[in-house]
């Protein structure tokens, strides 16, 4: 899962921490979260999600933080055409959505 991360910005919080939090860009490998668990996910997206965001309930984690939420947006860049409009991964929030 690792190469389907943003490349820029990426980013792993809680729902309460500021985006512009130092942990918050921390870089991290999934192989470790992944490895022996049996990860689970919603069948559809998060009613909070829109046509330019959209979140991914998933569970089975860790006994810590079971549940992420995978938060994928839509890529705004005009000027490469080739990426312009497509979805990129760009981050994980940590627990249940408040």
């Amino acid at each position: 899962m690792d190469k389907y991360k943003a490349k820029v910005n990426f980013f792993s919080m809680s729902w309460k921490q500021d985006e512009n939090d130092a942990n918050a860009q921390e870089e991290f490998s999934m192989r470790s979260w992944m490895r022996g668990k049996r990860i689970r996910y919603n069948e559809t997206l998060d009613e909070a999600s829109n046509p330019n965001e959209a979140y991914l309930k998933t569970w089975g984690w860790n006994s810590y933080v079971p549940v992420w939420y995978l938060y994928f947006r839509k890529v705004d860049f005009p000027l490469d055409p080739d990426i312009h409009g497509n979805w990129e991964w760009a981050g994980i929030y940590l627990g249940n959505k408040l």
